[in-house]
């Protein structure tokens, strides 16, 4: 009884030690993704952490696909590994409100597209939400090799920038 005690205490002890590496690894990733950024001058694009999922995601406007392009990669060479979204908006100079509802409606037909994909292959559980052309996936799948084939086919939505692929395996949790 007193092991069984010790042993679930030590377990305790491992995962909070491991969930607070992730957050120390995801607010460092924040703060280097901040500074490179500031550094290059993106100081519109904003940073946050979205510690539930783990995720780094950039939000905000520039003013060409290129920059948007450059803000995601400037982001990616400082993560470490963490996922980054790079919700990015494009809003050219003089023609801001046009290009937020054009993306608007991509992102409505990005989340209809794949929804049409997810219900023709009648899988369950799977979640979309696309933001300025970022396609979020979220939700439990029974297999590694599913959750490939959800990535792979986010991939092929037409208009889609990023997939952002949070889909647990339940085998694997």
């Amino acid at each position: 009884m007193k092991e069984s005690s010790i042993l679930l205490l030590a377990a305790a002890l491992l995962l909070t030690a491991a969930c607070a590496r992730k957050t120390a690894d995801l607010t460092g990733a924040k703060n280097r993704i901040q500074n490179a950024l500031h550094e290059a001058v993106y100081d519109d694009v904003k940073v946050k952490e979205d510690r539930g999922k783990g995720v780094i995601r950039l939000s905000g406007n520039v003013r060409s696909i290129d920059d948007k392009i450059r803000v995601g990669q400037i982001a990616e060479s400082v993560a470490d590994g963490v996922v980054v979204a790079n919700e990015v908006g494009v809003r050219p100079e003089g023609d801001e409100k046009t290009a937020a509802e054009v993306e608007h409606y991509r992102d409505a037909e990005i989340e209809n597209h794949m929804r049409a994909e997810i219900a023709e292959r009648k899988w369950e559980n799977i979640r979309v939400h696309s933001t300025n052309r970022v396609l979020t996936l979220e939700g439990n799948v029974e297999t590694y090799d599913l959750r490939q084939q959800v990535d792979a086919i986010a991939t092929q939505v037409p208009g889609v920038f990023q997939v952002v692929n949070l889909i647990k395996v339940k085998s694997i949790k």
